[in-house]
C-alpha cells in the first residue's frame, strides 16, 4: 500500500508546492531547451508523461479547499490511472487490517489513534485512486472514520503536510455522512 499512498502523497505535495502555471512555464522552458540537443532526444520520448504530471489542476487556495471545484484532486489522480481492483484490494486491507502490527504496542483503546495514525494517512491518500468508495460507500466510510479516525480529523499524509477531513472529504456524501 505504501507505493500507492507515495504517489498519491507525491501528487499532492507537488500540486500544493508548485501551482499549475508554474509547473506548466517549466515544461515550456524545458521543451525550448531540448529542442535541438542530441542528449536531450531520449528526454523528449517522456515527455508526454511529464505533461500530464505538470498540467495544471485548478487546485484553489487552501483556505478554499471546502468549496473547491468538482473533481478536485480526483480528476488529478485519474491521470494516472491504477487498476481498481487493486486499489480495492488496498482499501479493504487498510480498512479492517492493521498493515504495521502496531495495534500490540498501543493496547489501550485510547490509544487507537496513534496506533493507526501512519496507517491513516495510507488510506486517505489511496482513496482517491477510489473515489467511488468516499462518494457512495457509506459502510465501507463509517468503517474507515471509526477505526482511523475517531478522534483526529486532520491527517499527516506526507511530513509536513497534513489535511483537514472536513474540508477535504466535504464534497463527497459518503464521507462527509461517515464524518458527521
Amino acid at each position: 500500500p505504501e507505493v500507492v499512498a507515495l504517489l498519491g502523497a507525491m501528487l499532492l505535495v507537488l500540486d500544493e508546492r508548485l501551482p499549475g502555471p508554474a509547473r506548466e512555464k517549466t515544461l515550456v522552458m524545458f521543451y525550448r531547451f531540448s529542442v535541438g540537443i542530441a542528449e536531450a532526444a531520449d528526454d523528449l520520448n517522456d515527455f508526454p508523461d511529464v505533461c500530464r504530471l505538470f498540467k495544471g489542476t485548478g487546485r484553489p487556495l487552501e483556505a478554499e479547499l471546502a468549496v473547491r471545484p468538482p473533481g478536485y484532486p480526483e480528476l488529478y489522480f485519474q491521470r494516472f490511472p491504477l487498476p481498481r481492483e487493486s486499489i480495492q484490494v488496498l482499501v479493504g486491507k487498510l480498512q479492517t487490517g492493521d498493515a504495521y502490527a502496531a495495534a500490540r504496542h498501543y493496547p489501550l483503546p485510547e490509544h487507537r489513534s496513534h496506533s493507526l495514525s501512519a496507517q491513516a494517512a495510507l488510506v486517505y491518500t489511496i482513496l482517491y485512486f477510489d473515489v467511488r468508495t468516499l462518494e457512495s460507500d457509506g459502510v465501507a466510510m463509517r468503517e474507515i472514520v471509526n477505526r482511523h479516525f475517531g478522534d483526529a480529523w486532520v491527517v499527516a499524509y506526507a511530513l509536513g503536510f497534513t489535511a483537514d477531513l472536513l474540508a477535504m472529504w466535504a464534497p463527497y456524501p459518503a464521507a462527509r455522512e461517515a464524518l458527521a
